[in-house]
């Protein structure tokens, strides 16, 4: 059984390989031809990269902690929680609550240590991260699923934040644009 990325191969080899002579038809009704050209060192290995992204938005549930590395590079640690609402079977209203534990690095984590607060609504974009330390007291193994956050954006109105600003956006990209 092939995998979805070999389909996807699969299907563009039919398209875009040469059509076999007419004696080879019922090889290519077996599969057999294109299986020739997956395996084929001559053809260019065309993979789709793996991928991960993670978008929130959701309220801040504690203000954020900076704290700078050896190196000193600034680490910011908050959590983020969002919330759905349905209507159960009985007609009531139901809400489930999730919490993100969220970390920043260098500029982007000392801009969120300036600007967010408790309550504060934002915009989260990053990828997943676990990670894991032994404690040194009972020699336990600890895991800790987090969000290395990549861009935010402060949502927050002006006068619903402390010290907000509308539309206010963080981004961990160094490029300044010079207008």
């Amino acid at each position: 059984m092939l995998s979805l990325p070999h389909l996807w191969r699969y299907e563009w080899l039919l398209l875009t390989a040469p059509h076999p002579p007419k004696e080879q038809k019922e090889e290519v009704d077996k599969g057999h031809f294109c299986s020739k050209y997956l395996r084929s060192s001559q053809q260019p290995q065309r993979s789709v990269p793996d991928m991960q992204k993670i978008m929130l938005i959701g309220y801040l549930g504690r203000d954020p902690e900076v704290k700078y590395s050896q190196q000193g590079t600034a680490i910011a640690q908050f959590s983020v929680a969002t919330s759905e609402k349905w209507r159960g079977n009985d007609g009531g209203l139901q809400e489930h609550t999730e919490w993100f534990a969220i970390k920043t690095f260098a500029r982007l984590a000392e801009i969120v240590g300036e600007h967010l607060h408790k309550g504060s609504r934002v915009y989260v974009e990053g990828r997943k991260r676990t990670e894991s330390w032994d404690d040194k007291q009972t020699g336990a193994r600890h895991h800790k699923d987090l969000v290395y956050a990549d861009r935010i954006e402060f949502l927050d109105s002006r006068g619903n934040g402390r010290r907000q600003q509308d539309g206010v956006e963080a981004s961990s990209t160094t490029d300044d644009i010079p207008f």
